[in-house]
C-alpha cells in the first residue's frame, strides 16, 4: 500500500516543477512507515529542470533516478547519487563511467 500511495502522490506533482511540499509529504509518510527499516527514496528527475532538481536537493534529497545520461550533472552538486533506470545504450556506457567517476 505504501508504494501505491507514493505513486499516487508523485503523479499529483505539477508537470513542469517538482513540488517541495509534495516531496516533504511523501518523505514524511515513508519515514513514518519505515520505522526500524532501511529505506532510500529515489526522486525520479527525468524531464525536470535544473531548478526543479535543485529545489528538491536543497531539501536534503541526494538520490535521483534518470533513464537518460544526465549532461546537466556537471552543473549540479557532485554529491548527488544518480540511479539509472532502465537499459542504457551500449554507446553511452563510456559517458556514464566518466560521470560516475
Amino acid at each position: 500500500m505504501l508504494l501505491r500511495e507514493f505513486i499516487e502522490k508523485f503523479l499529483q506533482f505539477p508537470k513542469l516543477e517538482m513540488s517541495v511540499e509534495g516531496y516533504k509529504q511523501v518523505l514524511s509518510k515513508i519515514i513514518s512507515k519505515s520505522v526500524n527499516k532501511s529505506v532510500r527514496l529515489v526522486a525520479v528527475s527525468k524531464t525536470k529542470s535544473f531548478e526543479d532538481i535543485l529545489r528538491i536537493y536543497e531539501q536534503g534529497q541526494r538520490d535521483f533516478g534518470e533513464n537518460y545520461l544526465v549532461e546537466k550533472s556537471a552543473e549540479l552538486p557532485r554529491d548527488i547519487r544518480w540511479h539509472y533506470i532502465g537499459a542504457i545504450q551500449q554507446n553511452k556506457i563510456k559517458q556514464l563511467v566518466k560521470i560516475m567517476i
